[in-house]
């Protein structure tokens, strides 16, 4: 009895560890397929590691590519800058000799005309005449050479149509014999330097004639006429004696001198015309009138009295 109960606990005991054994079979198993994952994730780790290194890798490379890349950006910067400066102190090298002695082929091709005009004026004679041949010799010959350096003067002639861009309109002269808005006078020559205008050239333009300004004429004429009626009557009356015999002088004397008063009547026909025609000067012009008609009546009334 007593082994069979030992024998009975030896069973349990055997049952007991076969189901432990069991359980830490099963724990194995289980701790073998963490071991595999854990294996797969560090496996992928390091492909990740891998790629992570040599996108750094790369990296440095494209550093290390655009910084040489920035050093000869920066060298060609400094030789561009360089060459600039070289440049611009050229340039206002060139600036200053241009300005300097810019004109110098200029001076050297007018020199001759100022030779021929030193000697013009060094050896005058007196003689007029070729004085002035010389003048217009050394004029001739500045004119070609201003025009083989491409020196062309501007067309202005009298009729011609006044162009505001090659003239430059100085007077405007009232006139019925141009047309209006064209060239009366040059006053000026104009010049152009090959297609760019130097000067332009001054002339006087024609504009039609106002009505007002033939009336003032008229005035002025009528006001010179009447003025001076005495004159006129005086010079005929002298006229008359120094043709007349001695019976014509004695009948001038005794009768008035008719024909003056009616030529001094017709003067003043014209302006009382005028006079209607500007109303505004209709006082002043009645008062000339008056003037004019006691002149006339005291001038008359000495030969009445004869």
């Amino acid at each position: 009895s007593s082994q069979e109960a030992q024998l009975k606990k030896a069973k349990k005991i055997i049952l007991k560890r076969k189901a432990e054994t069991e359980r830490l079979k099963d724990k194995l198993e289980f701790t073998q397929k963490e071991l595999i994952q854990h294996r797969m994730l560090l496996q992928n780790a390091q492909g990740k590691i891998e790629t992570i290194s040599r996108r750094l890798s790369d990296a440095e490379v494209a550093r290390d590519q655009s910084s040489s890349r920035v050093m000869q950006l920066q060298a060609a910067l400094d030789q561009s800058q360089e060459r600039l400066s070289k440049e611009q102190l050229m340039r206002s090298k060139e600036n200053d000799e241009n300005r300097l002695y810019g004109g110098l082929k200029v001076m050297r091709n007018l020199l001759p005309a100022l030779d021929n005009l030193q000697l013009s004026l060094k050896h005058q004679d007196g003689n007029v005449e070729s004085f002035a041949s010389g003048i217009i010799m050394v004029e001739k010959q500045m004119l070609s050479i201003l025009s083989n350096l491409g020196l062309n003067s501007v067309e202005a002639e009298p009729d011609q149509e006044f162009d505001p861009n090659i003239h430059e309109a100085m007077l405007s002269v009232p006139s019925e014999d141009h047309v209006s808005n064209t060239i009366v006078e040059v006053i000026r020559s104009g010049y152009s330097l090959h297609d760019r205008l130097v000067r332009a050239a001054r002339v006087s333009v024609a504009v039609p004639v106002s009505k007002t300004e033939n009336t003032e004429t008229s005035m002025a004429e009528t006001e010179e006429t009447t003025s001076n009626p005495s004159v006129d009557t005086e010079a005929a009356e002298e006229e008359e004696l120094e043709v007349g015999s001695p019976e014509e002088t004695e009948q001038t004397q005794s009768e008035p001198d008719n024909s003056s008063i009616e030529e001094t009547k017709e003067a003043d026909e014209p302006l009382q015309t005028n006079q209607k025609d500007l109303p505004i000067d209709a006082e002043a012009g009645e008062e000339e009138q008056i003037e004019v008609e006691t002149n006339q009546s005291a001038e008359a009334d000495p030969n009445d009295n004869e």
